[in-house]
């Protein structure tokens, strides 16, 4: 058949336009499209054949969703295990997702999905509250090392522990601030962590918005909330996190009491 919008010659099934993008008027919704939240097929065969008549915008969208969801699991994973690697991934996501988010609020925009664009300005918001907390972050722990050298380079050289006098005041003073910075810190790491998994969230099920536009199924009008997805995935990740740590108190002190 001809595309109603362009005229050129397309697929008899597509319903868009692989050249102008332009939904095909007249065909009716296959079965296999739902409103409800479903995950896109896996990098199958019969996969690839229905993104051939994906408009070319969305199948980019898509590519690029693809490759930072398996970025984001990662990230994940090292903020469990190595938080340092984490936070190092996590920085390169956040820059990453700009030119992403842009880019999917362009596809929700040009199908009328505005409430979806709008969604994207919202995790661009919470991308830049991560981002902001890891560069004071690392800003802190700059200052924290700084402070620990000055301190031994002080003791080395007036030969003193700082058991009495004013220095010793003054470094005390010191320790609680930068004690107290840090306990906020690691309070707001809390909320933090929540918006990194919030995100990660979000990314999976816009990746299935986004292929149901592509294979010509519709959405709801309104996005399905995450929130309640997020904290649990975040509960689950910190009685994981607890469970680890017990484990390994619990070997050592075995390990001790053999001995």
């Amino acid at each position: 058949m001809f595309c109603s919008n362009c005229g050129k010659q397309i697929t008899d099934d597509a319903a868009f336009c692989t050249y102008c993008g332009a939904r095909q008027p007249g065909l009716k919704m296959d079965v296999s499209c739902v409103s409800s939240e479903a995950a896109v097929p896996g990098p199958s065969s019969a996969y690839k054949n229905s993104m051939a008549a994906v408009p070319a915008d969305i199948a980019e969208d898509l590519r690029a969703l693809e490759n930072m969801m398996v970025l984001l699991i990662v990230s994940l994973v090292l903020w469990f295990l190595f938080p340092i690697a984490g936070l190092a991934v996590n920085v390169y996501l956040l820059f990453k997702s700009r030119d992403l988010l842009a880019q999917t609020k362009a596809v929700f925009e040009s199908r009328g999905y505005t409430l979806y664009a709008n969604d994207m300005d919202d995790i661009r918001r919470r991308c830049e509250f991560i981002l902001s907390y890891m560069k004071y972050s690392l800003y802190y722990i700059l200052a924290m090392v700084l402070f620990l050298v000055s301190v031994a380079l002080l003791g080395f050289i007036a030969r003193s522990d700082f058991g009495g006098g004013p220095l010793a005041l003054v470094v005390m003073v010191l320790y609680t601030v930068f004690g107290l910075i840090g306990l906020c810190f690691f309070i707001v790491y809390f909320y933090a962590f929540y918006q990194s998994v919030y995100c990660f969230v979000r990314f999976f099920k816009i990746k299935g918005y986004v292929y149901r536009l592509g294979t010509g199924c519709s959405i709801e009008s309104v996005p399905e909330s995450s929130s309640t997805l997020a904290l649990c995935v975040c509960f689950a990740y910190w009685i994981l996190m607890i469970l680890f740590f017990s484990l390994g108190i619990l070997a050592t002190f075995t390990n001790l009491l053999g001995r």
